[in-house]
């Protein structure tokens, strides 16, 4: 009976999950069916009253009433938008509105129409954003495409473009959204062709070149070995000190973030050796009425060294190992203390548990530049609740230094902390580390 029972209510449960998907898959259809009649309806509208200078040469491929297709349209509206800015159209909603047509076309078309059915290429990369912040209000698929699949594909409306451009490129941003006028943005990487803009408060611009990645390549066919080795932080080429960017975060009002001293100190702390050396510092800095933290920082950032390995995991995702050590003066000695390990971790995104804030995560990402010499990660600093990123660091790996730079600031406008800092490669990689990679990958 107890059987009996049981598969009833097996019976039954299957049932209500069979309807459950059913319903899903009808709501889906729904849903679907009327994504592509508001896109039908935009495109319709959109071919009526923009100008026609592209025909297309099959039949078949024409879908719409003036003999275009969906890509020749977009493009023929991409094209009416640049001239109107050329003949100086007023930013608003009826400066989008286009002169008479060629094809004796009716000469209005609203603004929101026109930017919907621009919005929907998967070709053209566009974003509309506030000014001077850079956060993005809407952007076409292509440009959503291209964080698709990355921690950030379901959180790019409301982030800034000032933390996803190179480091130097933030600094054209911040101009231009502080001038709010001209028509393009020259960056190292990017370009970005202002469209319109509207009162200096918002902008549409078209996106040509590279964008930060926030998503790696096929890590299993990226050879980094080259880049194994023992660095260690260097006064020349540095402008700034890891202690000195914590107290930058906190002047800015971003304190709430696991400094340096707070990230290092555990992995200092496994090591007898390293707890002596740190407390004979502290010590000498008291007995000299000298600052004992100031004085332990200092230290710690001038006298570690960080090895670092690159290794892809059984899922084929890169990891990086770095494991940490203090290295006195020769002058005293040059004791060497032993090798522990600060970290190992996927830069795929994922969040670096030991940095995590009050309200705040750090997300890493690595980025191959597609040169054999070169490597990059970026750290994202983000809320916890809401992903928006606030702050970005980036280490750039060659095989004799890394350099880390950034900006530190809270709004796009005011005047940032830079900093760059230089770690120079001091040793090649240590082979018994090196032989300890893939044997904890199950970790």
């Amino acid at each position: 009976m107890h059987t009996t029972a049981y598969n009833i209510d097996t019976l039954e449960l299957k049932k209500h999950k069979d309807m459950r998907n059913a319903r899903k898959r009808e709501l889906q259809k729904e849903c679907k069916a009327r994504e592509r009649a508001l896109t039908t309806d935009l495109l319709s509208q959109l071919d009526h009253k923009v100008p026609t200078t592209r025909m297309s040469t099959d039949k078949h491929k024409g879908q719409l009433p003036s003999g275009r297709n969906r890509e020749q349209l977009l493009a023929d509206a991409v094209d009416h938008v640049r001239a109107l800015r050329r003949s100086h159209s007023a930013p608003s909603n009826q400066a989008l509105a286009p002169a008479a047509s060629r094809n004796d076309q009716p000469s209005s078309c609203t603004g929101e129409i026109l930017l919907d059915a621009m919005l929907t290429s998967h070709r053209e990369r566009m974003v509309v954003v506030e000014l001077p912040s850079w956060r993005i209000r809407r952007m076409s698929a292509g440009f959503e495409g291209e964080y698709r699949e990355s921690v950030f594909g379901t959180t790019m409306v409301g982030q800034s473009l000032m933390h996803f451009v190179d480091t130097d490129d933030a600094d054209r941003l911040r101009e231009y959204g502080r001038r709010a006028q001209g028509y393009t943005v020259v960056m190292v990487r990017v370009r970005m062709e202002a469209m319109w803009t509207r009162e200096g408060r918002e902008g549409m611009f078209m996106v040509s070149g590279d964008m930060e990645r926030v998503r790696g390549p096929e890590w299993g066919r990226v050879n980094l070995r080259h880049l194994f080795g023992v660095y260690m932080y260097s006064t020349e080429g540095s402008n700034s000190a890891p202690w000195k960017v914590d107290g930058a975060m906190k002047a800015y009002g971003l304190s709430n973030q696991v400094g340096f001293l707070g990230l290092y100190m555990p992995a200092f702390r496994e090591s007898d050796a390293s707890v002596s050396i740190i407390e004979w510092i502290r010590q000498g800095a008291m007995a000299r009425l000298a600052s004992a933290q100031d004085a332990v920082f200092s230290f710690l950032a001038t006298r570690h060294q960080a090895h670092v390995m690159f290794d892809p995991n059984s899922s084929g995702m890169l990891c990086t190992q770095i494991h940490v050590r203090i290295l006195l003066p020769q002058m005293l000695g040059g004791f060497k203390s032993p090798w522990m390990r600060l970290m190992k971790l996927p830069v795929d995104g994922s969040e670096i548990k030991e940095a995590r804030g009050v309200n705040s995560m750090v997300r890493l990402v690595g980025h191959w530049t597609g040169q054999e010499e070169e490597f990059k990660f970026t750290a994202f600093f983000c809320g916890v609740e809401d992903n928006i990123c606030f702050h970005t660091r980036t280490w750039t790996f060659t095989s004799d230094a890394i350099r880390h730079q950034g900006q530190v600031f809270k709004t796009a406008v005011e005047e940032p902390y830079r900093y760059s800092y230089l770690m120079r490669r001091q040793e090649e990689a240590d082979v018994t580390l090196v032989g300890l990679l893939g044997e904890d990958d199950e970790e």
